[in-house]
């Protein structure tokens, strides 16, 4: 932000010079031609910065042959190979230590098989399986790699999507399984022993209906919450809670 500030001034700058050592007048920001020249000079420089800008958020399309850039301390950073403008086969990209940092494999420019990414320390951070351009299962994994969460089918196919996430200890904190159609399915939740916690059912994404309380150590109900997907104007997060 800083830097656009100062390049904004220095045009600004330029502008105003110009105008003053032209000496036809003494006062630039009391003309008209000026601040039309000001105006169209930074309307000109947004422009390109847009262009810049977009051009590099949507991705050029990747000159054919091997691409490589590097690290300003002269190790790789990325590396892949591509024809007709689309990444084919394995595309690498590497920490400043040199550790790999992301692997995956492309083939007419979509992503398929199974790509990973890694932490700084070696360890797989994520790990996703692709089938027809989606990603059809998905894992991430914490430090020291015990599973910190993981999805099945995820929402953009009709298959149930399943979704877990653990406890640092590697055991289950949550589940859900939801019909991606009418996204309907049920959720429980878990003591950190493995034992459930609260369990129920959503509707249209949301919790409706009876949800229990269970003891940690005897699974007997402590307590229940009721809601409503339906009612919104006494609806708190997920839906309404009638006690």
């Amino acid at each position: 932000m800083s830097e656009l500030l100062l390049i904004y001034g220095g045009l600004f700058t330029v502008v105003w010079t110009v105008f003053k050592l032209s000496r036809r007048h003494n006062n630039p920001f009391k003309n008209v031609f000026f601040w039309t020249i000001l105006l169209l000079t930074s309307a000109g420089f947004t422009a390109f910065l847009f262009y810049s800008f977009t051009n590099n958020f949507f991705g050029a399309p990747p000159e054919d042959g091997w691409n490589r850039r590097y690290h300003k301390n002269g190790k790789i950073e990325t590396e892949f190979f591509a024809a007709d403008g689309k990444i084919e086969g394995v595309y690498k990209s590497y920490y400043l230590n040199g550790q790999l940092q992301f692997y995956s494999k492309y083939a007419n420019g979509m992503q398929i098989d199974t790509s990973f990414a890694y932490y700084e320390n070696g360890q797989t951070s994520n790990l996703q399986v692709f089938k027809d351009s989606k990603t059809i299962f998905e894992v991430n994994y914490s430090h020291n790699g015990l599973k910190k969460s993981e999805r099945y089918n995820p929402i953009d196919t009709l298959e149930d999507n399943y979704y877990i996430t653990y406890y640092p200890n590697g055991k289950k904190e949550f589940e859900t399984r939801i019909d991606n159609r009418n996204l309907e399915g049920n959720g429980i939740y878990y003591y950190t022993t493995g034992r459930i916690k609260y369990q129920g059912q959503y509707k249209d994404g949301r919790k409706n209906g009876i949800w229990l309380y269970l003891d940690s150590l005897t699974g007997n109900i402590l307590d229940r919450d009721t809601f409503n997907f339906k009612k919104k104007d006494n609806s708190k997060k997920d839906g309404d809670r009638n006690n």
